[in-house]
C-alpha cells in the first residue's frame, strides 16, 4: 500500500501527459519492487520513436526499444502479459534476445495503459528470469490504473482549457464582427438619412446619383430599364455611356427576386458593382458603382441606395401615370367619332398645354417586325415618354401615348418644314428614341434594325381639325402598311391619289378592281403572265411602248401584245382616257390591298 501511495502522489502531480509518464518510470523504479521499468504511447504497428516514451534501470548505454507488435496485442487483449525468460520465448519473439544483451533485462510484466483517447503500455522488467506473481501483477495493474486516473484529469482539463480558450477566440471574432456590423450599420443609417432626405427634397434622380456618389465615395452611373443613361455622377458623359455601351444584365433585365445581390462586371480593367432597381418585382432600373478594397462593406450600402432609387423611381412612375392618364384622356376624346367630346377634348389639350388657337399635328407610329420582348403596358408608357423628350428638344407643348405596345400617337405644334432625317424632324426623333431604347433587345432576337412606319397628319387648328389630323396620319399609316413599307414616313398631303382610295369604301374598292384588274391578276396567276407588271410598267413609261420593252428587258413587238390582251381581258382601250385613269387607280387600290405584281423576267426572250 506504501508503494501505490508513492506512485499516486507522483503522477497525480504531473500536469502533462508527458509529466505522468516520466513521474509513473520514476515512481515504479523508485517505490516498487522492480526496478527497471519503460513506458510510452503506442500508435500502430509501425515503428514511432517520437512518441512520448520514458524508461530507466536498464543497463547503461543500452536503449530500450518497444516492440510494438508485443505492446499492440496487449492492448487488444487488454490484460497484462507476462513473458518468464527473454530467451524462452525467443522463438515466438526472436527480437527478446537482442534486447536481453543490450538491456540486460530477462523476464517482462507488460500492462496495457489507457491515456486518455489512446493507449500506451508498461515494461516491467528484471535482470533475471522470472515468474510474476499474482499479487505482482495485481499491483502492477493498479499502478496501471492509477496514470490512467492521472491521465483523464490531465486530458479532462487540458480539454477544458481549450474549449475555455477557443470560447475565447469565439468572443474576440464576434466582437470583432459586432464592431464592424457596427460600422457598418453606422455607414448605412448615414446612407439612409442622406438618401431620405434628398429624396424628401424631390431633387430629382440626378441629385440622388450624385448623393450615393458621395456617400459611397465612387462613380455612379444609374440607367433605366431600357438601359439608357439617366443619370451619373463622378464619371464623365463618354464614360457612362462606354459603360452602358458593356452593361449585358442578362436573365436579371426583367423581373428578378426581391434579394438579388449585385453583381460585378469589370470595363477597361475597373471592376463594377451592378445592382437592379426593383418596384413590384419588376427591374425599372439599374445602378452601376466602381468597386473599393471594402467592396464588402459597399455591397451592403450599394443595395440601401438601391431600395432610395427604387423609391424615387416608384414617385416617378405615380407621376407619369397621373401624366399618362391625363394623356390617355386626351388620346381618348380625340380618337372619339362623337362631336360632344370636343369640349371635353379642348379642356385635356389644355392640361397638356396643346393650343387650340394654333395648328397641331398628329403623328402615328407603328413598330414593325415586333419580337417579343415581353413590352407591357409599363415599358410602353416609358418608351412614349422617352419619345415625348426627343420631340420636347425641337418642339413645346408635345403628347405622346402609347396605344399598344407596338403603336404610339404623338401631337406637336405645326413647325416649320424641316429636312427630313434632320433631328427637328418629328419622325427621326421618334425613331431616334425607339432605337436608343430598343436596339439591344431587337438586336438579340436577331433583327439589324428597329422598323418604324409613321404616318403624319396635315396641321390643322381646333378641336375638329386635330381630329381631321389624327384621321389623316392613320390613313397615312394604312397606306404604307398597304404598300408593304414598314420603316417609313409618309405625309397625307403627300400621298397622292392614295389619299383619295384610302377614303373608298371597302366593296367599292373591291367592285373597282374587279372591273379593272382583278382579271389581269387571276390571268397572271393562271398562266404565268406578268400582265398586271407589264400595265405598271406602261404606265411609269408614260404610254411610251419602247421605254416599256426596254424597262422590262423584251421585244417591242411582245409589249404590244401583251398590251393587246390586256385591252381584250379587260374589255377596255389604253387609249382612251378614262380607261387610262381607271387603271391607274385600280393599280394603286391593287397595291392597297397588299398585291405584289410578278417581276418582269430578266431573260430578253421571256414572254
Amino acid at each position: 500500500m506504501h508503494h501505490l501511495e508513492k506512485v499516486a502522489q507522483s503522477v497525480y502531480s504531473a500536469s502533462t501527459v508527458e509529466d505522468i509518464l516520466q513521474s509513473l518510470v520514476n515512481a515504479v523504479s523508485s517505490f516498487s519492487p522492480w526496478s527497471m521499468c519503460w513506458v510510452g504511447l503506442v500508435r500502430d504497428e509501425i515503428q514511432n520513436e517520437s512518441l512520448p516514451q520514458f524508461y530507466a534501470g536498464f543497463r547503461e548505454g543500452g536503449r530500450f526499444t518497444p516492440r510494438n507488435l508485443i505492446s499492440l496485442k496487449v492492448i487488444r487483449s487488454g490484460k497484462p502479459m507476462c513473458i518468464r525468460d527473454f530467451l524462452e520465448a525467443a522463438e515466438e519473439y526472436p527480437v527478446l534476445v537482442q534486447d536481453s544483451e543490450n538491456l540486460g533485462a530477462r523476464s517482462a510484466l507488460i500492462v496495457p495503459l489507457e491515456v486518455g483517447d489512446g493507449w500506451g503500455v508498461l515494461w516491467i522488467c528484471t535482470p533475471d528470469p522470472h515468474d510474476y506473481s499474482p499479487d505482482e501483477i495485481t499491483l502492477a495493474t493498479v499502478i496501471a490504473s492509477l496514470a490512467a486516473v492521472a491521465f483523464r484529469n490531465v486530458v479532462s482539463a487540458a480539454r477544458a482549457t481549450k474549449r475555455q480558450e477557443a470560447a475565447a477566440d469565439e468572443l474576440k471574432r464576434l466582437n470583432a464582427v459586432i464592431t464592424t456590423r457596427n460600422a457598418q450599420l453606422q455607414q448605412l443609417a448615414t446612407v439612409q438619412e442622406t438618401l431620405i432626405r434628398v429624396l424628401l427634397e424631390d431633387e430629382g434622380i440626378g441629385r440622388i446619383a450624385t448623393a450615393i456618389s458621395d456617400l459611397l465615395d465612387t462613380p455612379v452611373v444609374l440607367l433605366d430599364r431600357f438601359h439608357q443613361v439617366v443619370a451619373y455622377a463622378r464619371i464623365p458623359a463618354d464614360r457612362a455611356e462606354e459603360l452602358r455601351g458593356n452593361f449585358r444584365p442578362g436573365a436579371a433585365r426583367s423581373g428578378s427576386a426581391a434579394n438579388t445581390p449585385p453583381r460585378t462586371m469589370t470595363v477597361r480593367g475597373e471592376t463594377y458593382l451592378a445592382s437592379p432597381v426593383l418596384v413590384a418585382g419588376e427591374t425599372v432600373a439599374w445602378v452601376l458603382g466602381v468597386t473599393r478594397s471594402d467592396a464588402s462593406n459597399m455591397v451592403v450600402a450599394f443595395e440601401q441606395a438601391c431600395l432610395i432609387v427604387a423609391l424615387e423611381f416608384l414617385k416617378e412612375r405615380r407621376r407619369i401615370e397621373s401624366e399618362i392618364r391625363v394623356q390617355r384622356d386626351f388620346a381618348d376624346a380625340l380618337m372619339s367619332a362623337d362631336p360632344s367630346t370636343n369640349a371635353s377634348l379642348s379642356v385635356r389639350a389644355g392640361h397638356l398645354g396643346i393650343r387650340f388657337d394654333t395648328a397641331n399635328v398628329v403623328l402615328r407610329a407603328r413598330l414593325s417586325q415586333v419580337p417579343d420582348l415581353g413590352l407591357g403596358s409599363e415599358e410602353s408608357d416609358e418608351l412614349a415618354k422617352l419619345m415625348r423628350l426627343k420631340l420636347l428638344g425641337y418642339h413645346k407643348n408635345v403628347a405622346v401615348v402609347s396605344l399598344s405596345a407596338s403603336e404610339f400617337l404623338a401631337v406637336v405644334p405645326e413647325y416649320s418644314s424641316s429636312p427630313r432625317g434632320t433631328p427637328a424632324d418629328p419622325g427621326t426623333a421618334i425613331r431616334s428614341a425607339v432605337t436608343s431604347a430598343l436596339a439591344r433587345p431587337y438586336a438579340s432576337a436577331g433583327l439589324k434594325k428597329v422598323p418604324v412606319s409613321i404616318g403624319l397628319g396635315s396641321p390643322y387648328q381646333g378641336a375638329d381639325g386635330l381630329k381631321q389630323s389624327l384621321s389623316e396620319a392613320t390613313r397615312a399609316l394604312e397606306i404604307l402598311a398597304g404598300l408593304g413599307f414598314d420603316d417609313a414616313d409618309l405625309a397625307f398631303s403627300e400621298s397622292g391619289s392614295y389619299s383619295l382610295l384610302s377614303t373608298m369604301d371597302g366593296a367599292d374598292r373591291e367592285a373597282f378592281m374587279t372591273r379593272y384588274v382583278r382579271p389581269l391578276a387571276a390571268y397572271d396567276e393562271q398562266h404565268g403572265a406578268q400582265l398586271v407588271r407589264t400595265l405598271e410598267v406602261f404606265f411609269e413609261s408614260l404610254g411610251n411602248v419602247q421605254k416599256t420593252a426596254d424597262a422590262l428587258y423584251m421585244h417591242v413587238s411582245s409589249v404590244r401584245y401583251r398590251l393587246s390582251r390586256i385591252e381584250a381581258i379587260l374589255d377596255i382601250s389604253l387609249s382612251n382616257h378614262d380607261d387610262r385613269l381607271c387603271l391607274q387607280l385600280a393599280l394603286n387600290l391593287l397595291r392597297l390591298s397588299g398585291y405584289q405584281a410578278v417581276q418582269a423576267d430578266p431573260d430578253p426572250s421571256g414572254a
